[in-house]
């Protein structure tokens, strides 16, 4: 069933739903939550630009994917990116902007499966999780994990869990007090009882590795 607009996390009330089904539901996650300040949460709207952004953004600090992108937008007449003046604008002028050249191929490739219509990003608001993941990874230079941040970071999906990602996973090592950095298998399993709320969850995890959050010395078992 395609997901109802309401019921994404830039909703108010799911998000609220969300954090009190985590607290009744996870005693970690409860005392996290306890400790932080509310979530602030909003998404990004313009779909293409979210891709875009992510693909310039790839193994990049946040600092120099900045900068990178103030340059390639400069290209643009408008100053706007779009898929006709990504695919108008030669190779080897991406590339001098600091762009890789395996990414100056996935930014052409995003650019014209969008000219061709082989990829539609405005029926993503409608399309289920699953159908959204199978087309953006079609692309070249998109994987799962840039999938599901387009997801929760753009869509506002409320149940999506980026175990791949390895700020999460730092922080539930730290957080549950397990000896060793949990693969897919652990967290999916710890994940159980956060069920339809991942993504919020996963808010939490990736506040708890910025502000270096910690849980009392009292372990808890997953």
């Amino acid at each position: 069933m395609a997901p109802e607009h309401n019921k994404t996390l830039s909703n108010p009330e799911i998000m609220e739903t969300g954090i009190r089904h985590l607290r009744e539901n996870d005693e970690i996650l409860d005392r996290l939550i306890a400790v932080n300040k509310p979530l602030e949460f909003t998404v990004q709207k313009d779909h293409f630009y979210s891709v875009y952004e992510s693909i310039i953004s790839q193994q990049l600090t946040p600092k120099a994917a900045d900068a990178i992108l103030r340059k390639v937008n400069g290209l643009f007449l408008s100053k706007y990116p779009d898929p006709p003046g990504i695919l108008g604008i030669p190779d080897e002028k991406l590339r001098l902007q600091g762009i890789s050249w395996a990414k100056v191929s996935y930014l052409k490739d995003f650019a014209k499966r969008i000219t061709d219509g082989e990829l539609n990003l405005g029926d993503f608001d409608s399309t289920p999780d699953d159908k959204v993941t199978e087309e953006l990874v079609k692309v070249k230079g998109i994987g799962v994990w840039t999938a599901k941040m387009f997801l929760i970071f753009s869509l506002g999906r409320p149940d999506v869990l980026p175990w791949e990602d390895l700020g999460i996973r730092n922080s539930i090592q730290n957080l549950y007090a397990l000896e060793e950095r949990p693969d897919g298998e652990t967290v999916r399993r710890i994940a159980i009882k956060w069920h339809p709320y991942c993504s919020v969850a996963s808010l939490y995890l990736w506040r708890a590795k910025d502000n270096k959050t910690r849980n009392p010395p009292n372990k808890v078992t997953p």
